[in-house]
């Protein structure tokens, strides 16, 4: 609880236009357990930190396909969240969505059965609403994972990309 709390509180600062003391150099916001921003360089007792983003772009060319009642939920570069840099190493894929979603006030909805979630809907956009195929999907390091969001751990430097699909992720 402690963690998330620190996490909240980071991203309530970087959302109110606090800077760290390296802002120059960092053009993401910043997430981390500590009260302080993830140095500029990886060391062995500050490994890098992981990246998230939460992308609907598929529909910028796709429209068409979007229960018309939704089109005004994408934005228009695509991007629900852009790129956030987070310090939750050793926590899960969907344990870093949950918390992103939380403290930036992006709506979420998932069910959870037997100790997996299943995401339906983030931003108001849900699976279904751009066909029968269509719904969100994940990929770590730019690769579809074999496990549930609930299952993957994030490591040190993964790149986290949520994406909506309109075909089961095969175009994505």
């Amino acid at each position: 609880m402690k963690r998330l709390l620190a996490i909240l509180l980071c991203l309530l600062l970087a959302a109110c236009g606090a800077a760290a003391p390296d802002a120059a150099a960092t053009t993401a916001p910043v997430v981390t357990a500590a009260l302080t921003a993830a140095p500029a360089e990886p060391t062995e007792e500050t490994p890098e930190p992981a990246e998230i983003t939460i992308s609907c772009s598929i529909l910028l060319d796709n429209m068409d396909k979007l229960d018309p009642e939704k089109a005004e939920l994408v934005p228009d570069d695509g991007y629900i969240l852009p790129t956030v840099i987070l310090d939750m190493t050793g926590d899960t894929v969907f344990d870093a969505l949950r918390a992103v979603t939380m403290l930036s006030g992006i709506h979420l909805d998932f069910s959870e059965t037997a100790g997996m979630a299943y995401v339906k809907g983030i931003g108001n956009l849900y699976e279904f609403d751009a066909g029968e195929r269509s719904g969100w999907i994940f990929k770590v390091n730019g690769e579809m994972a074999a496990v549930s969001a609930s299952d993957y751990i994030i490591q040190p430097g993964d790149i986290i990309e949520w994406f909506y699909s309109l075909d089961w992720g095969d175009d994505v």
